[in-house]
């Protein structure tokens, strides 16, 4: 079995997980944390740091290229990855 997180891709509606069963059968998973309000590195791409996001809290500089309901979170990504790695054999 294997996992992988799948690309961001276009509006955002959630971090996928791609599962790959022993059988060869595949599974996606979808993720979305809605409580985490900071963008994932992935999200944030070439457009800033996290620091520097952080510090624009009104979200004039960065605010324009995130749409403030559909992005990855960094909480989102984290757990998508601890799946990945658990279901890999990782810690």
């Amino acid at each position: 079995m294997n996992a992988k997180i799948l690309p961001l891709d276009g509006k955002y509606y959630g971090t996928k997980v791609k599962i790959v069963d022993n059988d060869n059968n595949d599974f996606v998973i979808n993720l979305w944390c809605q409580d985490d309000y900071e963008p994932s590195d992935r999200e944030l791409g070439s457009i800033c740091t996290i620091d520097e996001w952080r510090k624009d809290e009104a979200g004039i500089l960065y605010g324009d290229y995130i749409d403030s309901g559909h992005f990855e979170s960094r909480a989102t990504y984290h757990m998508a990855k601890t799946i990945v790695d658990l279901i890999n054999g990782g810690e």
